[in-house]
């Protein structure tokens, strides 16, 4: 759990970030800066529409499912998808978020 405190840390410090939610495939919170219950709505609604994308991509022909980036007016909610969980970040939606 080490790896996820670090990269909490380092995506809590980035310009723009609002929230942090780490979580599960199966949409099961980790940790997050969200308030519990609002933690556990965005991830029931993202986890799996980082399922579909996995298999969207793979069926495309593409290796593996890097990031997800909606923005809305309210907000931008980037994920960054990884093995064993997923990064969920909430920010604000006039900041940049480079992924490379």
């Amino acid at each position: 759990m080490g790896e996820v405190e670090e990269n909490l840390k380092k995506l809590i410090a980035m310009k723009g970030v609002t929230a942090v939610l780490v979580m599960t495939s199966d949409g099961a919170v980790i940790r997050t800066t969200m308030e519990p219950g609002q933690a556990v709505h965005y991830a029931a609604m993202y986890a799996p529409l980082v399922q579909e994308s996995r298999i969207a991509v793979t069926e495309l022909g593409g290796n593996s499912l890097k990031t997800i980036r909606l923005r809305t007016t309210k907000h931008e909610v980037v994920i960054i998808p990884g093995a064993k969980y997923s990064f969920l970040l909430l920010q604000q939606p006039d900041a940049s978020f480079d992924t490379t």
